[in-house]
């Protein structure tokens, strides 16, 4: 069957969303379907990629020209899958009944509407950031078919008036992650500045909102005023750390025991992660939460949220706490820390649910039914 993947724009610098493109790109080439993956090219955007100016030249990129590129070549698949849910724009010009999506959270779209506390969003969210999710939201719940990646996120999408078919379907990995000799990770840690012999929390994300990354901090602060913890460290791996976490490092003082890596490639990432304590993952929402199950994977204790999704990624393989409290969730943290070989291994179990052909098997279903 020919099937067309539309991707999402490059100059958007998104990381997850090119992954899933080429998960699905490569599991559906290999079961025999013919795809061919279509995204918006950098012209305007290409003249200026950063500030007011460059938003707007992609717009122009995305919301202008694009478009037009569909509707010349809409003919030619037998099915249309939208890889993520803010490019439901594109609904209006692709023959609807044969066009799916894959939503993978409608954050934005909540936070548009003022759903999320102020407090948590931490910003005001602009007039043409609440056109553009409302736009999105139009065509979101039209859309004949979609897939979710967690059965919170379909709820959420149900709440906001979704009328099509929806299915929740569990995204695998879209590379294998496994533990990996601790010795490989010696360089990385140097580079890191982590005292040699160690032993630390790791942190994986950027810096939007919902990844609470200064609560990430002030958990760890609180956890090194028990003896227990007293010698551990904290690695913050993803984006470079904003101003307000490098101040909440100093009101907390512990900065010279938390660090960033910036960037790091996926195989540094294994590595961190199969060297780490624990995963200390308290987001405030998430689609799903990737870190989870690649920590998992990597035999890895996993921290994380009492929060949907979550509590329905983690499975039994969790320490749960309150990503707003961080007196809470240290203790929470020491209460179960005797348990953490259990958990750690539930967590292993769990992460075997999710692997590449059971998530094909639904998907297949889901794109041609």
């Amino acid at each position: 069957m020919r099937i067309l993947l539309i991707g999402v724009y490059p100059l958007d610098r998104q990381t997850s969303m090119p992954r899933y493109v080429d998960l699905l790109q490569r599991g559906l080439e290999s079961r025999g379907h013919a795809i061919t993956v279509l995204k918006p090219t950098p012209r305007f955007g290409r003249l200026c990629q950063s500030g007011a100016l460059g938003k707007w030249l992609g717009y122009l990129d995305k919301y202008l020209v694009f478009p037009i590129e569909l509707l010349s070549l809409r003919a030619r698949w037998d099915r249309i899958h939208i890889c993520d849910n803010s490019s439901a724009i594109y609904l209006g010009w692709l023959p609807k009944a044969a066009v799916s999506i894959t939503c993978h959270d409608v954050m934005a779209i909540l936070a548009a509407e003022g759903k999320f506390p102020r407090e948590e969003v931490g910003r005001r969210i602009s007039w043409t950031g609440r056109l553009l999710q409302a736009w999105i939201k139009r065509n979101l719940i039209r859309v004949p078919k979609v897939v979710c990646d967690s059965d919170a996120t379909r709820q959420a999408l149900m709440s906001l008036g979704a009328v099509g078919r929806l299915e929740t379907i569990h995204i695998p990995l879209g590379r294998t992650f496994a533990p990996v000799n601790s010795a490989r990770a010696g360089d990385l840690l140097r580079k890191a500045a982590v005292p040699a012999g160690a032993p630390y929390f790791l942190h994986v994300g950027g810096n939007q909102w919902y990844k609470n990354r200064v609560n990430v901090i002030r958990i760890f602060a609180e956890l090194r005023k028990s003896p227990a913890f007293h010698r551990h460290h904290l690695i913050l791996a993803g984006k470079a750390w904003t101003d307000p976490m490098r101040l909440a490092c100093a009101r907390e003082n512990v900065l010279d025991c938390c660090h960033e890596v910036v960037d790091a490639t996926d195989d540094e990432i294994e590595t961190l992660y199969s060297g780490a304590e624990a995963l200390l993952f308290p987001s405030l929402h998430e689609g799903f939460g990737w870190p989870i199950i690649e920590a998992q994977s990597c035999a890895t204790l996993v921290i994380t949220s009492n929060r949907e999704p979550m509590m329905e990624v983690a499975g039994e393989g969790a320490i749960f706490v309150d990503p707003l409290d961080p007196r809470q969730a240290a203790f929470a943290i020491a209460d179960a820390w005797p348990r953490r070989e259990k958990i750690r291994l539930d967590g292993v179990r769990n992460s075997e649910a999710f692997n590449p052909t059971q998530y094909f098997d639904a998907f297949e279903r889901f794109l041609l039914s």
